[in-house]
């Protein structure tokens, strides 16, 4: 174990271990406090993960003494030493983000053929006028810096517990694939199921699904836990802010991104109920556990057409730079559980979506709609933020990250929808017919 706790010099390791327990148990009672409620092992650990400067390795169970910093520390040195690590993790994914830069041997860069000649059109378009602050001038160092060390961007440490504990019941694997549902769209949820049950399970070794619970009825999540081969869990709306009980701000959806990949050792899968997988999705889902994630592009419009100026302006950012950019989907996701994905794109996409004032700015029903082709001209909150914060991360090479064009594993089917799929595996033919003369009134 190397403790690098600032607390230590010269000490025994049963010295170390001891401090090492008394600091763990010092940031579990805050985390109560601050949370107000029990937290369960498993959401502390998670936690402890991104917020204890204790790490376990070999040398610990040695002989050897652990080498570790004065006892006598003065606050200024105590900050020094924290910023020094956190430059250390800067480093750390600003090597890994350029390794894969440099990896990639296909993908495009953003780059729009048109010019803006109308300031306020949604189409994809190159500037007239220079941007104040190019994408193309900021280093991976920088973009990689802003996005894991601001706390705008990164959830606090009760923030975070209270999203991991939706993991409790979920057992950990190598895959991890994960939807949500509300009653509404359970129709084509048994669509997806029927796609995943024929086409994805039966290739698939050491994986677990799972299903978060938006608000089926009672009779939809029986016969869902009956046939779906998953764990269905209920989304805690009662734990968050009361935006996210709103469905059609899609908070809730970055929240059981975060969660779900705490139990990915390898891959994290989230798809909407509309996303239908052919038999060619392993060489995408390789392609994610290589370079770290993989987007699907929507062509035809910019994704500053598609999301309000509040956002940026949250963000901290002028819409210039980011014209150039298609919009990419939110609901279907693929990324690898790794330090990089992790810290500079899902957290700062969870902490947009725990503060209203960044994901769901307007919550009038009509900035839902994208009829027109101006500029700012609807609002498609979690999908809006995903580009963003993609944008921000991978600059002008974002595109790289995106599916290739030689890749059709997946479509979007929001119109395939099955009403009986999950009760006919679960009654039979004839017992669903009886189940829907019953349901009639007949």
């Amino acid at each position: 174990m190397n403790c690098s706790n600032p607390c230590q010099q010269g000490v025994t390791r049963g010295k170390v271990f001891l401090v090492c327990v008394l600091g763990a148990i010092c940031f579990y009672a805050v985390l109560r406090v601050q949370m107000q409620k029990p937290i369960s092992l498993q959401a502390f650990l998670e936690a402890a993960k991104e917020y204890i400067p204790c790490r376990f390795s070999q040398s610990f169970y040695s002989s050897q003494q652990v080498e570790v910093t004065n006892v006598n520390m003065t606050v200024t040195e105590r900050v020094d030493a924290e910023e020094k690590g956190e430059e250390a993790r800067v480093d750390e994914l600003t090597a890994l983000l350029v390794q894969r830069l440099e990896s990639i041997p296909d993908g495009n860069v953003s780059t729009a053929r048109e010019t803006c000649l109308r300031n306020n059109s949604a189409t994809p378009c190159q500037p007239v006028v220079p941007c104040k602050r190019p994408l193309e001038t900021r280093s991976p160092r920088e973009r990689v810096r802003e996005l894991i060390t601001s706390s705008q961007y990164q959830p606090s440490v009760d923030q975070l517990a209270t999203v991991l504990s939706l993991t409790e019941h979920i057992p950990e694997n190598e895959v991890i694939v994960a939807s949500s549902c509300s009653s509404n769209h359970f129709n084509e949820l048994q669509a997806m199921f029927k796609n995943l049950h024929r086409t994805v399970f039966p290739k698939l070794n050491n994986f677990t699904m799972v299903l978060y619970d938006l608000g089926l009825t009672p009779q939809q999540r029986k016969v869902t836990e009956a046939t779906c081969n998953c764990t269905v869990v209920t989304f805690p709306f009662k734990k968050f802010s009361a935006h996210v009980s709103d469905l059609g701000c899609y908070a809730w959806k970055p929240i059981v991104m975060r969660a779900s990949i705490a139990r990915a050792r390898k891959l994290l899968v989230y798809q909407d109920s509309s996303i239908r997988w052919n038999t060619t999705f392993q060489r995408t889902w390789d392609r994610a556990m290589m370079y770290g994630q993989q987007a699907v592009l929507v062509h035809g419009v910019s994704f500053p057409g598609n999301t309000l100026k509040q956002m940026f302006d949250y963000m901290n950012e002028e819409v210039c730079p980011f014209r150039v950019f298609e919009e990419l989907q939110g609901g279907i996701q693929m990324i690898s559980n790794d330090s990089l994905v992790t810290q500079a794109v899902l957290h700062p996409w969870l902490k947009c979506a725990l503060e209203k004032t960044c994901m769901c700015p307007d919550t009038q029903q009509q900035i839902a709609f994208c009829f027109s082709n101006n500029l700012h001209r609807c609002h498609r909150f979690d999908q809006s933020a995903f580009n963003l914060i993609m944008a921000k991360l991978y600059g002008v090479d974002r595109d790289k990250w995106v599916i290739p064009p030689d890749h059709h594993s997946v479509s979007i089917s929001r119109k395939d929808r099955d009403a009986k799929y999950l009760y006919v595996l679960k009654y039979g033919e004839e017992g669903y017919k009886n189940l829907t003369i019953e349901h009639s009134g007949e």
